[in-house]
């Protein structure tokens, strides 16, 4: 299962983690552009959904919601 290491392979491993730890591995300075896009919510106003989107989010809600219930009956074989 567990190999124990021998002391030359303890220090051949110690010499690469010294080597590595002169180079950074990420740059995180503030002078590289951030690339994200932002965008602005207005909260006092926030975007209306339609009627229409409405009753076609219910209706895919409750489509889904008898397909799950068909789906779990028939895997625990009992009427959910």
């Amino acid at each position: 299962m567990a190999e124990i290491l021998s002391q030359e392979e303890i220090d051949a491993l110690l010499e690469v983690v010294d080597d590595n730890t002169d180079t950074p591995i990420a740059s995180n300075s503030k002078d590289e552009k951030d690339e994200r896009n932002i965008v602005v919510y207005d909260f006092k106003r926030p975007n209306r959904v339609s009627k229409e989107q409405l009753r076609t989010i219910k209706g895919i809600h409750d489509k889904l919601a008898r397909n799950l219930a068909s789906q779990i009956s028939s895997m625990m074989r009992s009427i959910v």
